[in-house]
């Protein structure tokens, strides 16, 4: 961007020229503006500035600085970081004193930025009391070495806790861990957990999905810096921010129930009715859902309510669908009562 008279001179360059005259002893101000942006190592936000040329009052190159190169090579300076004792030093004797040169100079911030990545390591189709394990992925995005950080795994009602790579603490429904070791800038370091998975009745829309996130963290010297994060705030429940990720199972888990719903008293050739409930238990939308039927002896069946015979005493219905994970639909069947050698003794036997 231009600005204040800030113009690019090539990539990664700009130059701005002061016309003067600066005289013996004075100093003038430069304002540049710069948009932040995410960065890909820990000097990615370290802004230097360097005399590259410069006249006397007479328009002689005097590019013969007492004590300092002048150049557009920002590495012959002896460059040190911003913080550095070395920095704002206007007195440096360049790279014969070991100090950085004094026509030089680096200007920068603390980012900190800790990103969480969790995945699935287990792979499908899942089954209840099955043992599924994570990693998840703790990432330093900024410049500045973090330490003690606390992540928190929520655990649903389809999930429990089975263990980790690590110690893991489970109070209710949330599991945490602490990484104690010095995250670098722009270093990962990976933990795991596992889980057993089990039947959830109450919301199945959630019920298989794990949610982790950065709970706290702490810079080098033990301060804590969770809420200096650039673009999140820990352990505030976003999904939207990178300090925190989640995943979903899929689920299929289907359960039927057939009830009798004609009234006693009972008499042979009379016709009854039964329904036949699917409910959807899992998290995975079901369709084209075949369902048997298997009519005992003591019943008489003809094709009813989309039933269909399959074979000797088989009868089958589908349902199209789609039945939404929590949904459930119902079907009706009607059959015969009728007396098979005087026996009294009726046995239904249903699968899915």
């Amino acid at each position: 961007m231009n600005n204040n008279g800030w113009t690019s001179a090539g990539p990664g360059l700009l130059q701005n020229t002061i016309a003067g005259p600066l005289g013996p002893g004075a100093s003038v101000p430069l304002t540049l503006q710069l948009t932040l942006t995410t960065g890909t190592t820990g000097v990615s936000w370290d802004n230097y500035a360097e005399v590259s040329s410069s006249e006397d009052d007479e328009g002689v190159d005097r590019s013969d600085d007492a004590d300092s190169v002048l150049d557009t090579n920002e590495n012959n300076d002896n460059p040190v970081l911003p913080g550095d004792p070395d920095d704002d030093n206007i007195q440096g004797g360049g790279p014969n004193a070991d100090e950085d040169e004094d026509d030089h100079d680096p200007a920068g911030l603390d980012i900190i930025d800790i990103a969480l990545n969790k995945t699935v390591t287990t792979a499908g189709p899942y089954s209840y009391g099955q043992t599924v394990s994570y990693d998840i992925v703790l990432t330093n995005e900024g410049n500045i070495p973090l330490t003690n950080v606390v992540v928190k795994d929520e655990l649903p009602c389809g999930m429990t806790y089975n263990g980790g790579s690590q110690p893991w603490t489970v109070v209710g429904n949330e599991a945490t861990t602490t990484y104690t070791g010095i995250l670098q800038p722009f270093t990962s370091t990976t933990m795991s957990i596992s889980v057993t998975l089990n039947p959830c009745y109450t919301n199945p829309g959630t019920a298989w999905t794990n949610i982790a996130q950065v709970v706290s963290m702490e810079d080098e010297d033990g301060d804590d810096v969770s809420d200096d994060d650039i673009d999140s705030d820990p352990n505030n429940d976003d999904p939207t921010e990178d300090d925190q990720d989640d995943e979903t199972l899929n689920v299929f888990d289907l359960a039927l129930r057939k009830q009798l719903t004609t009234a006693p008293p009972y008499n042979y050739g009379q016709l009854h009715t039964f329904t036949v409930q699917v409910f959807n238990q899992g998290n995975v939308a079901a369709t084209n859902i075949i369902v048997n039927d298997y009519v005992p002896a003591g019943y008489a069946f003809a094709a009813n309510n989309g039933w269909t015979s399959a074979g000797p005493g088989l009868i089958q219905n589908t349902i199209a669908g789609p039945i939404a994970p929590g949904g459930s639909l119902t079907l009706t069947l009607q059959m015969t009562l009728y007396n098979q050698t005087e026996e009294k003794e009726i046995g239904l036997i249903m699968q899915k």
